[in-house]
């Protein structure tokens, strides 16, 4: 009973580690972080911090779910040369 438990946390595992492998990380900056913030967080409130998990569909039409880090700076942080910013993993 332990091995078939050990077996069966082994291969979960397994599938975890081979589901991250497949993640793709996108950062996008500029505009694009607006319009993707304003498509997956409508609810957002922004200048600010932005992070959750998003609902996408993907290019077989599956739906999946993604994360997202967002920073919409201020408009004085603006001025010093702050940029939108999110770090997206599909």
């Amino acid at each position: 009973m332990k091995i078939r438990l050990l077996n069966l946390a082994l291969l979960a595992s397994i599938l975890l580690a081979s589901s991250l492998a497949h993640a793709q990380t996108v950062t996008l900056t500029g505009e694009a972080v607006e319009e993707f913030i304003s498509k997956h967080f409508p609810d957002a409130e922004i200048p600010g911090k932005v992070k959750g998990a998003f609902q996408y569909i993907n290019k077989n039409g599956e739906h999946k779910q993604g994360y997202a880090e967002c920073s919409v700076p201020y408009m004085g942080d603006e001025s010093d040369g702050g940029v939108a910013s999110c770090t997206v993993q599909y």
